[in-house]
């Protein structure tokens, strides 16, 4: 029986959580959503966990810190925040949080935390960047920050700019992510895969011209070898190699991979992924590059995706869910 086998699993928020393990011994689960615990909201978007194993948590509700006891909660009422829906949460290499406070009908902000006292904030308002209302981040190894709505913002800590003669559809993109090449890679809704390289060279990815399936983008991420591997919904798990240029991909109609409808993947210590499901095909699955194993639901009731997976110092999965 594999460490990764005997792992915990924890759920965040009202999320179910898979039984058992074919021939292993069961994970343990643990839940925390707004019946048992003070969160404060039980529609999770997206984890980072930081140096001291905190848990900074993107909530429906706000920013929310967890130290394995309590949460804090930081939104607009409470502090600078100027947006509740938290989509993302990135760290710097100084170790502050970029957070993107979404704020339906109004105009939030892309918000800067030293998760002390210190707040900063930009919007169209007072910056370049094209919106407050961002919704995914990424911070390449130069520490410029990449963020993007309809439109690809750059800021390289103190002048903002966006590519308005870029290749995008102007979708919005859920996904943005840098590979160990500093490579910038932005999903858009409907559309495809962008890869920018060198801030310069744009290369696009959909169904028509490569291997890649397509659908819609939700996760991007890299395993050690240097493949990048996408979650898509409609189009299942993709996995391309930079070096060959090749595609691969898993759908249900050439693996046994029981669902399209995928919003992100995690890749633990031992290159085994860990993929999230969408809503009525909910669920965790596990992949180890051969076989793809669904985690049947722990608990009685469960309609949430899960949006964001991440792994602790310890090797214990966290999960986001809605």
């Amino acid at each position: 029986m594999t460490s990764t086998m005997k792992r915990i699993l924890f759920t965040l928020f009202l999320t179910y959580i898979t039984s058992s393990f074919s021939n292993a011994q069961s994970p343990m689960w643990k839940i925390w959503n707004t019946t048992n615990s003070n969160i404060p909201s039980n529609g999770l978007k997206s984890i980072y966990i930081d140096g001291q194993n905190i848990k900074w948590i993107g909530t429906s509700q706000g920013l929310s810190k967890f130290n394995d006891v309590n949460f804090t909660v930081y939104n607009t009422s409470n502090s600078p925040m100027k947006g509740n829906i938290v989509w993302c949460v990135k760290a710097d290499k100084f170790q502050n949080l970029w957070v993107t406070a979404f704020n339906q009908g109004n105009e939030g902000a892309l918000m800067k935390y030293d998760r002390g006292n210190s707040w900063s904030f930009f919007n169209s308002q007072n910056s370049g960047i094209e919106s407050g209302n961002q919704v995914c981040v990424t911070i390449d190894t130069k520490s410029i920050i990449w963020s993007k709505f309809h439109k690809l913002n750059r800021f390289n800590g103190s002048t903002w700019f966006t590519y308005n003669t870029s290749p995008f559809s102007q979708n919005i993109s859920w996904a943005a992510f840098t590979d160990s090449k500093n490579n910038i890679w932005i999903g858009e809704d409907a559309s495809g895969l962008f890869r920018l390289k060198n801030d310069t060279n744009w290369s696009f990815y959909n169904s028509s011209n490569s291997g890649f399936v397509g659908g819609d983008v939700h996760g991007i991420t890299e395993d050690s070898f240097g493949n990048i591997w996408v979650t898509t919904i409609f189009g299942g798990l993709c996995k391309y190699n930079q070096d060959s240029n090749t595609w691969k991909s898993w759908r249900p109609q050439n693996s046994n991979l029981y669902s399209p409808y995928l919003l992100c993947a995690h890749i633990d210590k031992n290159s085994n992924k860990w993929i999230g499901c969408m809503d009525a095909f909910n669920g965790l699955i596990f992949f180890n590059d051969t076989t793809f194993t669904n985690y049947p639901i722990p608990i009685s009731k469960f309609s949430g995706d899960i949006y964001d997976i991440k792994e602790d110092v310890s090797g214990n999965l966290w999960l986001a869910t809605t």
